[in-house]
C-alpha cells in the first residue's frame, strides 16, 4: 500500500496499491506548486508520471528512492516534466530497459521535459549519473 501523507495536516490524502496513480494524484493536487518528498524505497511505475504545476519540487531521499518502470510497461516516458520552474532531485529513475520492447527506442530517454525547468537537478537515470542544467 502506497500512502501520500500531507506534511501540514498529517492526514493520508491519497493511498492505493498503484504507486504511479498515488504519486500522480498527489502531484495533481498541487495546483500552485509545492513540494512532494518520496520516502526511500522502490516504487513500481506502470504509467507516465507528469509534473504539470509550476514551482513543484519532486524529490526523494537519495539513491535509495527509486522510480522503476514495471516489467513490460513499454512507456514512452517514465517521468514527464510539463511545467516551468519544476525541480526533480535526489531519486533514481530506472527504465528497467531489459524488460521493455526496444524496436522504436533508439536514443530513448526515460524522462521528457516539455517545459524549461529553470533549476538544475541531479538524478540517477537508468544506471547513469546525469547532471541536467537548464539552458
Amino acid at each position: 500500500m502506497i500512502k501520500a501523507k500531507n506534511g501540514i495536516t498529517g492526514k493520508i490524502d491519497f493511498s492505493g496499491t498503484d504507486a504511479a496513480a498515488v504519486i500522480q494524484k498527489t502531484l495533481d493536487s498541487l495546483k500552485n506548486g509545492g513540494q512532494i518528498l518520496l520516502a526511500g524505497g522502490t516504487y513500481p511505475i506502470s504509467s507516465t508520471i507528469q509534473i504539470r504545476s509550476e514551482n513543484t519540487v519532486f524529490s526523494g531521499t537519495g539513491k535509495g528512492t527509486v522510480l522503476r518502470m514495471i516489467n513490460g510497461a513499454n512507456l514512452d516516458f517514465l517521468l514527464r516534466i510539463a511545467a516551468n520552474f519544476a525541480t526533480v532531485s535526489d531519486l533514481t529513475i530506472d527504465s528497467n530497459e531489459a524488460t521493455q520492447r526496444r524496436e522504436d527506442r533508439t536514443g530513448w530517454w526515460p524522462t521528457e521535459m516539455v517545459a524549461r525547468p529553470t533549476v538544475s537537478f541531479l538524478s540517477r537515470i537508468s544506471g547513469l549519473q546525469r547532471f541536467l542544467r537548464s539552458p
